[in-house]
């Protein structure tokens, strides 16, 4: 009994601390790129309506278009998503790229950083106020890496089937 007790506290604490514990992720593995082919579907076509996709999937505080130029066929931008691993809650921000060409997109993302948004118990009052504020950190460690690479594939996925849908009226 002590000793499943032990290992059920091993698990969580290790899966709270992913991100900052455990082997160092090879720099292939901290970026993402995938091309979406997209069949008679025209450059400008792409660029509108992965513009529009990219509005429409993130609040205006978890999306910064940096740079968008619709006849080199480029955008590229900063979104934050929400990530859990374990009990610990982070929010992730991590710079994208798309390269559109006619009946195709490549999506790169790379640079992903980490901040804590877990929140701690005041034993004072019992109640639960945001830890202190934190800048983002670069995620190094291969856990937290394979869980923004989800994330990264997810995207890329859900962004395909919105460009592959007939747009026509």
């Amino acid at each position: 009994m002590k000793l499943h007790f032990l290992v059920i506290c091993a698990l969580l604490l290790f899966s709270c601390t992913s991100m900052r514990v455990g082997p160092d992720a090879q720099e292939e593995q901290k970026e993402y790129s995938t091309v979406l082919e997209l069949p008679n579907k025209s450059k400008d076509e792409l660029f509108v309506a992965s513009y529009e996709w990219w509005i429409s999937e993130f609040d205006d505080a978890d999306l910064r278009i940096k740079y968008q130029d619709k006849d080199a066929g480029k955008i590229i931008g900063k979104y934050i998503t929400r990530v859990e691993i374990g009990v610990g809650r982070y929010d992730v921000k991590s710079t994208f790229s798309m390269d559109i060409k006619d009946d195709r997109v490549r999506l790169s993302f790379k640079e992903p950083f980490y901040k804590s948004t877990s929140k701690s118990i005041n034993n004072s009052s019992m109640e639960s106020i945001p830890r202190r504020k934190s800048k983002y950190t670069p995620i190094v460690k291969i856990g937290g890496i394979e869980k923004i690479r989800e994330d990264w594939i997810l995207i890329s996925s859900d962004l395909n089937d919105a460009l592959s849908k007939d747009t026509s009226w």
